[in-house]
């Protein structure tokens, strides 16, 4: 994807997010064939309601999936992992 075009993607998803109040894009990683889009919020529950959609409709996330830590009952954090 041409460089330009992948940011205003980003920019675009960003503004989505942010436009619902419940969180925002935090960053993102590319590299080892993934591309890795971070947001955060102090509801995690609310901010993944609202991403679904918006993620669903994303060029970027096509095929993609949805990682989420998760607290364990022993208190280790384990990796959640959802189709988009």
């Amino acid at each position: 994807m041409h460089a330009f075009s992948q940011r205003l993607r980003e920019t675009q998803l960003d503004l989505d997010v942010q436009s619902t109040g419940v969180g925002e894009f935090d960053g993102l990683e590319i590299g080892d064939g993934q591309y890795i889009l971070s947001f955060r919020a102090p509801d995690v529950d609310r901010l993944i309601a609202e991403l679904h959609p918006l993620l669903r409709r994303s060029p970027l996330c096509d095929g993609g999936h949805l990682v989420r830590m998760v607290q364990s009952d022993t208190g280790r954090w384990e990796r959640k992992v959802a189709p988009i």
